[in-house]
């Protein structure tokens, strides 16, 4: 069973986030999911960082 979770960022972090999101063809949500699973993995240990492009679709944004 998954929990909701809501926070609060700064107008700067969102439209970085944002952006970001829209490069990567995901959520915001998705991309802070997979940020806390590269940081922390998925059983709470601490990794090494290394990012990875998984392109998906974004729901809602059209493809140009």
């Amino acid at each position: 069973m998954g929990h909701r979770l809501q926070i609060t960022i700064s107008n700067q972090m969102y439209v970085f986030l944002n952006a970001l999101a829209d490069d990567m063809s995901v959520s915001i949500a998705e991309l802070c999911r997979r940020s806390f699973d590269t940081t922390w993995g998925k059983r709470g240990e601490k990794l090494r960082v290394e990012l990875t492009l998984e392109p998906g679709r974004r729901s809602g944004r059209r493809i140009p």
